[in-house]
């Protein structure tokens, strides 16, 4: 069975939403502390941006994503967690999600030297 080009379309945004939310979220623990305005960040990102709006995850799966990646950012460090998640090709999509990180480093009003660390460990895997 052949996808037409508008499903193909629907499973790359798919795609690229779960993408950035996940590297949301490894910026949110790459301090290894939880902010609830980080997570209010991210909630309105996937509540209210057209970038999310093919991905539909429920709260009990955010949370247990959450959990996965904080667990796998104390098991394989921030660096090996920010590769693993990082693989997105497409220059426009990693604006975005650059974006979206960079918001929820500033949600709590704090820059960390973690956070700051992801941004760069991401920079350097794109470039």
């Amino acid at each position: 069975m052949q996808l037409t080009n508008q499903e193909k379309i629907k499973l790359q945004k798919k795609k690229r939403g779960e993408i950035a939310l996940k590297l949301c979220v490894v910026m949110m623990v790459s301090d290894r502390k939880i902010h609830d305005d980080e997570l209010s960040e991210i909630y309105g990102f996937l509540n209210e941006d057209e970038f999310f709006s093919e991905y539909i995850i429920d709260e009990d799966d955010l949370i247990d994503l959450i959990v996965k990646i904080q667990e796998e950012r104390v098991k394989l460090g921030l660096y090996e967690i920010v590769k693993k998640y990082s693989t997105i090709a497409d220059k426009k999509t990693r604006i975005y999600i650059k974006q979206f990180m960079t918001k929820v480093m500033f949600a709590d009003g704090h820059e960390h030297e973690k956070e700051q660390e992801a941004i760069k460990i991401l920079e350097d895997i794109w470039n």
